[in-house]
């Protein structure tokens, strides 16, 4: 109750007209069951409600935040409020606040306008007018769930020469698309596969979504173990011999010696104790300065292609097991350009795409390249070249010679110098021959 003041003076107690005395207070054994009451509906306010439960509106008026002090003064709490203008407010409040709010803003002159609802539940309502959707969406849920329970693909990992013989064997053991998961045994099918593959060191095999994986680990070869037969070590290829260690047999280069191909380097034969020369396998390592040249030519000729502007368009709708039409038909170009865009199809459960390609019909024109820019071509490749020959080996040292050829090509020529075992051949095995005579 708020006391104004008449004549300048406060109304004090026993100063009010007959018939107008004040209000008595109310009875104080009420006040804790209305603040009980009151505390519950403030609590119950404030409990976050679902977005299916939120309203949109407009308020159009004057002093918009006396509108939001009176919702504050009625415990009322907007879940979002913007300012469009001076005279617009854009607010989301709660469903159930609505009616409240809507007698608060005719009460004082403000005007509500575009009161729709928001949120989850107004997609509900929108879904729910269209009912071919709603099945749509459950049958997919459905197909998804049966599609779940079936192997759509066979993925064979590391399998190196076997890959197409394993695929064939899956295939023969009933091992193919569209299978249910319950039929596979993973563990049984393992065994087989290991029994079947010997030289296969190990096979895993197991359903990944609706993947059947089959992970093969190759086996490492045995090393082979040094020949016990008297023999003879010969250079495996040209060099400079800087050092010899000689652990069977007799050494016959020394450091400083040019060696050929073929040369015998350490003879399979050892004195024996009584003087006598006995055949023996001759093991040792010889270590030589080798040299390595790789040559690449590069036409100076170079094809350039522009396009016309002329283009046909075909389409091609594509799954993982599929395509219809089979193959694209290519337009009746000289030459062109061909793009390819994959688009999926929207709103299709199965895994499918339209394929467009585009083809562009390009003119070619014939060119002579600049010198310097052909002789550096020619020179890089001819060093990854040797680079890729030598790979493994320490290498030295490394030039480039280049020439012009008549025949209208740049030749590069790279050499390198590595060093390198002359017992060893390009496999890593020692370059052996057996034709000591056993004296």
């Amino acid at each position: 109750m708020v006391i104004r003041k008449r004549g300048g003076r406060m109304a004090q107690e026993g100063m009010w007209p007959e018939g107008n005395q004040p209000p008595q207070p109310a009875d104080v054994t009420r006040q804790p069951a209305i603040q009980r009451g009151s505390r519950l509906s403030a609590f119950l306010k404030k409990l976050p409600l679902p977005d299916c439960l939120h309203h949109q509106f407009t308020l159009t008026g004057l002093n918009l935040e006396r509108f939001l002090n009176t919702l504050q003064k009625e415990g009322i709490s907007l879940i979002s409020a913007r300012r469009v203008d001076r005279r617009t407010l854009r607010c989301i409040c709660r469903s159930v606040d609505l009616e409240t709010i809507t007698a608060i803003a005719h009460g004082k002159g403000w005007r509500m306008e575009k009161v729709v609802p928001v949120g989850l539940g107004a997609r509900l309502r929108r879904w729910l007018r269209r009912p071919g959707l709603v099945i749509g969406a459950v049958l997919a849920a459905v197909l998804l769930v049966v599609a779940l329970r079936f192997i759509w693909m066979i993925r064979i990992v590391d399998a190196g020469p076997y890959q197409a013989d394993i695929a064939s064997y899956l295939a023969q053991e009933g091992y193919r698309r569209g299978m249910r998961k319950d039929e596979t045994d993973a563990a049984t099918l393992s065994l087989l596969l290991q029994r079947r593959y010997p030289d296969v060191a190990w096979f895993r095999v197991y359903v990944n979504n609706v993947t059947l994986v089959v992970e093969c680990t190759q086996g490492v070869p045995a090393p082979q173990l040094p020949d016990a037969q008297p023999c003879d070590l010969l250079a495996a290829r040209d060099g400079v011999v800087q050092s010899v260690q000689v652990y069977g047999g007799t050494a016959l280069v020394r450091p400083g010696d040019l060696v050929r191909r073929g040369q015998v380097l350490i003879r399979g034969e050892e004195r024996g104790a009584d003087g006598e020369m006995v055949p023996v396998a001759a093991r040792g390592r010889v270590i030589a300065r080798c040299w390595q040249e790789e040559t690449v030519r590069v036409s100076m000729q170079e094809t350039l292609s522009q396009e016309t502007g002329q283009s046909e368009i075909r389409r091609q709708l594509c799954t993982p097991w599929f395509c219809w039409p089979d193959a694209l038909e290519s337009p009746d170009y000289l030459t062109y350009h061909l793009y390819l865009t994959d688009t999926p199809v929207v709103g299709s459960f199965f895994p499918v795409w339209q394929r467009v390609a585009e083809y562009r019909e390009v003119a070619l024109t014939e060119n002579t390249r600049p010198t310097a820019e052909a002789r550096t071509e020619a020179g890089s490749a001819a060093m990854a070249q040797l680079r890729n020959a030598l790979r493994g080996y320490r290498i030295a040292d490394t030039w480039v010679e280049t020439r012009m050829g008549e025949d209208g090509y740049m030749y590069a020529t790279a050499s390198g110098e590595y060093l390198a075992d002359l017992v060893l051949d390009e496999q890593g095995q020692p370059n052996r021959a057996s034709d000591v005579l056993v004296q």
